[in-house]
Parts: C-alpha cells; sequence; structure tokens
C-alpha cells in the first residue's frame, strides 16, 4: 500500500490545517503552529490503513476521510504513541462538509420526484443558463471531468442522444464540467461533445451533491427529477432516452412512473477525483497512471475494498482472445 511521509515541525502537541490536493485521496499537511522550542521533527504517513476518528471519538473510514476533506480546508491532529509512532488522526472541525452539501438531501439520486436546486452559471461560449429560464423544458444533465475514462468512454452514446432530440426546443442538454475552458477544448478535439458544456461547474455539482462521476439528472418538464444514472453503464444511451420521453409527458397532475435509477443488472462504479485506485493486485494506482491506462487497454471497473475495509475502485485488465 503506497503512503505519503508528513513531517510535522516542533514538538509541541499540533493542531494541522488540511489543506486539499486532487490526487487519489492523498494530501499534503501543513503546520498551523509556530515552531515549537526544541525544533524537533515528527514524521508519519498517511494511507488506507490509518486510523481516523472524528471529534467525538468514533472511527471513520478512509473514504470518508477523503470525502470530508474534499473541502477547503479542515483543523485534525494526529495522535502519536509513546513511542512516537502515529496512533490515529482526529478531524476536529467538520463543518466545512455542510458546505459541500446546503442542501436536504445525501446523494443525488434522492432528487427523484423532488424539485431539483436551482442553479446558475455560464457556458462554454459565456452564455447564461439557470433553471429558471428552462422551465417547461425536459433538461438532461452530465457532470463530468475529462480526466474520468468512464465520462469520455460513453460521449459517443450521449452524443447519439443528443442527435435525436437536437431539433426538439423542448430538450435542452447540459453538461456541468469540474475543468477549465483549455481542458475542456483539449478534450474536445479528442472527443468531440455536443452537449452545452459548462466549465468550472464545481459549485454546480455540489449543489446536487455529485459524489462520483459520470452522474446524470433528467429534470422533466413539469420541474421535478425524472430520473438520476450514477457511474459506469453500459445502457445509459437508452436509459436517457427512456426518461427523456417520460420527460416530456410530465404535466403537472402526473405520477411518478419510478423509472430505474440504474441499469439493474450492472453494478455502478463511480469515479471521482478522490478515487482510491488499486490493481488488481491491490497496489493504489495514482490517478494520472489510472487515466493513462485507461486510455491504453481495456479495464473493467470494479467496487473493491482494501485489507481493511475501506472502498476502494479495482483495476482489472479484460483479456481477449
Amino acid at each position: 500500500m503506497e503512503s505519503v511521509n508528513y513531517v510535522i515541525l516542533g514538538d509541541f502537541k499540533p493542531k494541522i490545517t488540511l489543506i486539499k490536493l486532487i490526487h487519489i485521496g492523498l494530501f499534503l499537511l501543513i503546520a498551523a503552529s509556530a515552531i515549537g522550542q526544541s525544533g524537533a521533527q515528527k514524521q508519519f504517513d498517511i494511507n488506507s490503513q490509518t486510523v481516523f476518528k472524528d471529534k467525538e471519538g468514533n472511527l471513520i473510514s478512509f473514504e470518508t476521510f477523503n470525502e470530508w476533506t474534499s473541502g477547503n480546508g479542515y483543523d485534525i491532529e494526529p495522535i502519536f504513541n509513546e513511542d512516537g509512532s502515529l496512533k490515529e488522526i482526529v478531524i476536529n472541525t467538520i463543518s466545512l462538509n455542510t458546505a459541500v452539501r446546503p442542501n436536504e438531501f445525501a446523494s443525488t439520486p434522492e432528487l427523484v420526484e423532488k424539485t431539483p436546486p436551482r442553479f446558475e452559471a455560464f457556458d462554454i461560449q459565456n452564455r447564461f443558463v439557470s433553471l429558471d429560464n428552462l422551465k417547461g423544458k425536459v433538461v438532461v444533465i452530465k457532470f463530468w471531468f475529462a480526466a474520468c475514462p468512464p465520462c469520455i468512454k460513453e460521449i459517443p452514446q450521449l452524443n447519439k442522444v443528443f442527435r435525436q432530440y437536437e431539433h426538439n426546443p423542448d430538450v435542452v442538454f447540459l453538461a456541468p464540467s469540474l475543468d477549465d475552458v483549455a481542458t475542456i477544448a483539449a478534450s474536445n478535439q479528442r472527443n468531440p461533445f455536443l452537449y452545452n458544456i459548462i466549465p468550472r461547474a464545481q459549485d454546480f455539482a455540489h449543489q446536487y451533491n455529485v459524489l462520483g462521476y459520470p452522474t446524470h439528472v433528467v429534470i422533466n418538464k413539469k420541474g421535478t427529477v425524472e430520473a438520476v444514472y450514477q457511474g459506469v453503464n453500459h445502457r445509459i444511451d437508452e436509459l436517457l432516452s427512456g426518461a427523456i420521453e417520460s420527460g416530456l409527458r410530465r404535466t403537472p397532475n402526473d405520477r411518478p412512473q419510478h423509472l430505474p435509477t440504474s441499469a439493474p443488472t450492472e453494478e455502478v462504479v463511480m469515479i471521482n477525483p478522490q478515487s482510491v485506485i488499486v490493481d488488481a493486485q491491490g497496489i493504489l494506482v495514482p490517478f494520472e497512471k489510472f487515466v493513462q491506462l485507461m486510455n491504453e487497454g481495456d479495464y473493467d471497473l470494479l467496487n473493491s475494498e482494501d485489507l481493511v475495509g475501506n472502498k476502494v475502485i479495482m483495476m482489472k485488465e479484460v483479456i481477449r482472445n
């Protein structure tokens, strides 16, 4: 299991400010206190086998640690054994997590049949886009980023759906991306994406509590969420077309039709920039290497666990005869 080494300067009981580094859940810890009197150094590693606790002393998983620390900063406290080794990491402040999830729902699928959060943004051509201006239309939204191989792999299917409805004024396709304009432009040169793309859409994704990519949301003409599809799904074009057709038929008095939120026979695997990814031998795969391997070879992505029960995504190479 790969780990990262950290150094604390000073002989004191340190409080640490955690600054996010988007790199598969590995973080840079910087001492927030002044250097102590002795100037001694303490070194420690953090990996998926580190013991993490909240401020009440409850154990939290490495996945939860990654999720909580995806905000702008946290006060955490490393606790050491008498021999100087790291005993545990305590997160003293988790209030920033609520800023990432401003709405009263824990995950995007909980929005089905409810009124979605309002959004306002500018698309890649600097045109204003808002949910208020799209009332009475079916709005098809894909949350994505260019370094997400499953997001890119499904683009031909999404373009097929787009072409099916591109002349229908009642259907709008939006693609909020975590990337900046230059990254999107480079991605589109390799994999043209016909949706109306919204760059730097982190706030948009936070409003919808997007925890993994790709995530699709379909809003119907009634103004409620018709369906949510998360993760890798080989039938995404069929599912989106079905949700769009259902959404176009909506009237204020319609009863929900309970569309499936995913293909029933397929496992949902969602990727985000903090995902912990391992190979078939359980060895940690850095995110950049993961992207390279996915682009060069054929891999299945599977939900798995490491030796201590933390959730990881396993890459398994597909051998074809």
